[in-house]
């Protein structure tokens, strides 16, 4: 279920990249009404999504998947950038001993959830 996420936000691109820019760039110069009407909506949005999840992870309990959706904006957030990186980062990444440090966001993501699932099950 986990790699099936990740892979559905890696398809969305558009949403992986506002998602990486919404604390540091969109949310800034704007007025508490605009700040209030998004979350708002986004809050709907996200407990659609963390509904969805407890269909397919029928032993998570509602706060748990809440705290995974969350923990999915997040990681995302996190993990695109350094996905997509600048033309020079991925040019310095093609040094072998750099190897590492190439980020597959899908198979991350998806190991990251699935991390965080285990987590959320074993503390109840």
């Amino acid at each position: 279920m986990t790699d099936a996420l990740a892979r559905s936000l890696a398809r969305r691109t558009l949403l992986c990249a506002l998602l990486s820019s919404l604390g540091s760039e969109l949310e800034r110069n704007i007025s508490a009404e605009s700040v209030r009407d998004f979350k708002l909506a986004h809050m709907r949005l996200l407990g659609d999504l963390a509904d969805l999840l407890r269909r397919h992870i029928p032993a998570l309990t509602a706060a748990a998947a809440r705290e995974l959706v969350s923990l999915t904006v997040v990681c995302t957030a996190g993990l695109w950038p350094f996905a997509h990186p600048s033309p020079a980062v991925a040019e310095a990444q093609q040094d072998p001993g750099l190897a590492h440090t190439r980020i597959d966001f899908a198979e991350r993501l998806g190991r990251t959830l699935y991390v965080a699932v285990t987590g959320l099950l074993t503390l109840g």
